[in-house]
């Protein structure tokens, strides 16, 4: 009887450190998700900094496009729906290309290359798409051991008792050309 009562307490101890664990690396999942999500709003905050001081001309088809997207990543999403998670991380992809179309553009056209502000502006756009590109990558560590914490035995049994999901990693494209 006492070894019955044995076994069963340490299964569940285990249950109990197997679930604490999966919600340490959840945490760390949202978490790398916020920092995401802050930068990426420091990018739109400087993309409609640089539209309401004139320093962007951009065409009204980009500018309708930009007000979408950018209003679609300010919005609350479920940081633990796949899907949701997923479509968030395409609209942030269409958005930097639409945005990073139109910074070519301003650097390559002389006139406005002389705007010292406008300079300054895409440089910090810049740094600030490096510093997303970081937190993506850790995003990606902790999806990785979340995902691997869910989808072996027992944090499978446990993940789905509690409809714990994996999530989605996030292509990261190093881009060598910029650096």
């Amino acid at each position: 009887m006492e070894g019955i009562i044995l076994v069963f307490g340490l299964i569940l101890v285990i249950t109990y450190l197997w679930v604490m664990s999966l919600f340490k690396k959840r945490d760390a999942t949202l978490e790398a998700l916020d920092a995401i999500d802050s930068f990426v709003m420091a990018q739109i905050n400087l993309i409609q900094k640089c539209q309401e001081m004139r320093l962007l001309s951009i065409n009204e088809d980009d500018k309708a496009a930009i007000i979408k997207l950018s209003s679609g990543l300010q919005a609350d999403y479920d940081k633990l729906n796949f899907e949701s998670v997923e479509q968030h991380f395409l609209d942030r992809e269409r958005f930097e290309q639409l945005v990073q179309s139109i910074l070519e553009e301003i650097v390559q056209n002389s006139a406005l290359v002389q705007k010292t502000d406008l300079l300054q502006e895409v440089q910090i756009y810049h740094d600030l798409a490096e510093s997303v590109k970081d937190a993506y990558q850790y995003y990606n560590v902790s999806v990785s051991e979340f995902n691997t914490a869910v989808n072996i035995f027992p944090g499978m049994v446990i993940a789905y008792l509690l409809r714990v999901k994996s999530l989605p990693l996030y292509p990261i494209k190093l881009d060598n050309s910029k650096r």
